[in-house]
């Protein structure tokens, strides 16, 4: 199964993500359960890195992804948000039709 936990502070912003596990829905290279999770949560974390140019505190390794936001003024923070969001959405539903593969807490 794949976790996605998302980091908050105590004013509901997000603090960054980290995404664990493997799907278990097909062989290794075929799953398209993962391919999605992955494809989803490294759009994200590029598109923070090369749209808004933050220095991310970012792992990635066979089954862990780890992204930690940097401090940021409030209209950059904005702008993270709603790619995190976006990526939180597109897991969401992707959930929706796998549900026994993905965990997501939030």
């Amino acid at each position: 199964m794949i976790k996605l936990k998302i980091e908050r502070d105590r004013q509901n912003r997000i603090l960054g993500f980290s995404v664990e596990g493997h799907a278990g829905f097909a062989p290794h290279g075929q799953d398209i359960v993962c391919a999605a999770v992955s494809a989803l949560t490294l759009t994200a974390v590029l598109s923070l890195k090369k749209l808004l140019n933050l220095k991310l505190d970012f792992k990635n390794s066979d089954g862990l992804l780890v992204c930690r936001l940097p401090e940021m003024d409030n209209d950059v923070r904005s702008k993270a948000e709603i790619i995190v969001n976006t990526m939180l959405i597109g897991i969401r539903e992707t959930k929706k039709n796998y549900p026994e593969y993905i965990e997501v807490v939030d």
